[in-house]
C-alpha cells in the first residue's frame, strides 16, 4: 500500500517520525485510520462547508466556523504554550482557532462522538519539538464538499501549559482550485483495464479489458466530469490500479487516457497536449468501474476500489 505524504501525516518528537495513524510516538496509542473511522458511527451534525466561497481561504474559514468545538472552551488571540503544528502541504490552506478549557478534555470520547458524516478518523498521535508543547492531535478527513476542493479536514489539538492549563488549537485544511471538467470523449472505441495484481515495487499485471458499450462509455464520462480537481499530496508508493483508453477505431492509435492510481488516489487524464489530474477517490466512479470488470476478474482492482470517499 502506497504512502500518502503532503498533509500533516508525519510526527516527530526528536529524530522519531511517525506516520499519521499508522503507529504512535512519546506514548500516543497506535490508532489506524481505517481502524478509527470504523468503530466511531458518524455524528448526526456535519462540519463540512456545502457552499462554494469565491477561494480556499474563505472556504476554510467558512469550515473553521462550523467545525464543533468542546464546551467551556474559550477562544483566544494567542497560547501559552505553542502547540506543535508541522507545514501543511505545497498549496494547502490552513485557518486555526486556538483556546484555551475550563475543564480537562477527554479528547478520545469528544473525537468520537463529534465526528462529521461521512468523515474518516486519523489518530491519536501525539508529538513536541523546540519551542513547543507536547501534544496529541485527531484528524477529521472530511467528504469533498464541491468541485473546487481535493482535501479538506478538521484538525484538533490539545496540550498543557507549565501551569497545567490545557489548550486546543482547531485548524481547517483546504486544497482549493479553480474547476477544471475532463470530459472523456465517447465516439470511437473505449476500453477499461482492471488488474488481478498490483505492487508498488513492480507494474500492474493480469490485466484485463473490456469494451465499453455507447451507454456504459457515456456513464462513464459523466462521472469523470463530476471529479474535483488535485492540488496536493503525493505518496512514496504507488502502482496502476485502472486505465480508460479512447481511440478512433479497433486497433488506432489511443488518443485519450485515464489512469487510477493506488495512492493517493488520483485520476491521471491525458487528452493530446492537455495533462490534467482529478481526485478518483468519488464513490460514484469507483462502484461504476467495479461494475464494469467482470465478475471474478480484475480482483486486486476491485478489492481496492471498495474504498471511497474521504482521504488522507
Amino acid at each position: 500500500m502506497g504512502i500518502r505524504i503532503g498533509h500533516r501525516s508525519i510526527w516527530v518528537t526528536g529524530v522519531v517520525g511517525c506516520l499519521l495513524g499508522a503507529c504512535a510516538v512519546a506514548g500516543g496509542s497506535a490508532g489506524g485510520v481505517g481502524a478509527a473511522a470504523t468503530t466511531s458511527p458518524p455524528a448526526a451534525h456535519a462540519a463540512s462547508v456545502d457552499t462554494s466561497p469565491a477561494d480556499g481561504k474563505s472556504f476554510a474559514e467558512a469550515l473553521l466556523a462550523r467545525a464543533p468545538r468542546p464546551s467551556g472552551s474559550v477562544a483566544t488571540a494567542r497560547l501559552t504554550a505553542p502547540l506543535l503544528v508541522l507545514p501543511d502541504g505545497q498549496g494547502t490552506v490552513d485557518v486555526h482557532q486556538d483556546y484555551l478549557l475550563k475543564s480537562k478534555l477527554d479528547l478520545d470520547a469528544f473525537i468520537a462522538s463529534h465526528r462529521p458524516s461521512g468523515a474518516l478518523v486519523g489518530g491519536p498521535n501525539t508529538g513536541s519539538g523546540t519551542g513547543s508543547t507536547q501534544s496529541t492531535t485527531y484528524e477529521f478527513s472530511l467528504p469533498l464538499a464541491n468541485r473546487h476542493v481535493s482535501f479538506e479536514s478538521l484538525d484538533y489539538t490539545v496540550g498543557f501549559t507549565s501551569a497545567n492549563v490545557e489548550e486546543l488549537r482547531v485548524d481547517a485544511e483546504v486544497d482549493w482550485a479553480a474547476i477544471q471538467t475532463v470530459e472523456m470523449p465517447t465516439s470511437g472505441v473505449v476500453t477499461l483495464t482492471g488488474y488481478g495484481r498490483t505492487s508498488d515495487m513492480t507494474r500492474s499485471s493480469d490485466p484485463t479489458t473490456v469494451t465499453l458499450t455507447k451507454a456504459q462509455a457515456q456513464k462513464l464520462r459523466e462521472r469523470i466530469s463530476s471529479l474535483s480537481n488535485a492540488v496536493a499530496g503525493g505518496c512514496m508508493e504507488d502502482s496502476t490500479l485502472f486505465i480508460v483508453t479512447v481511440a478512433p477505431g479497433a486497433g488506432q492509435r489511443t488518443t485519450w487516457t485515464a489512469t487510477g492510481d493506488v495512492c493517493p488516489g488520483d485520476l491521471y487524464v491525458v487528452s493530446g497536449t492537455r495533462h490534467v489530474t482529478l481526485v478518483d477517490t468519488s464513490c460514484p466512479l469507483r462502484s461504476l468501474v467495479v461494475s464494469l470488470l467482470p465478475k471474478g476478474k480484475a480482483l486486486a482492482t476491485r478489492k481496492a476500489l471498495k474504498t471511497c470517499g474521504p482521504r488522507f
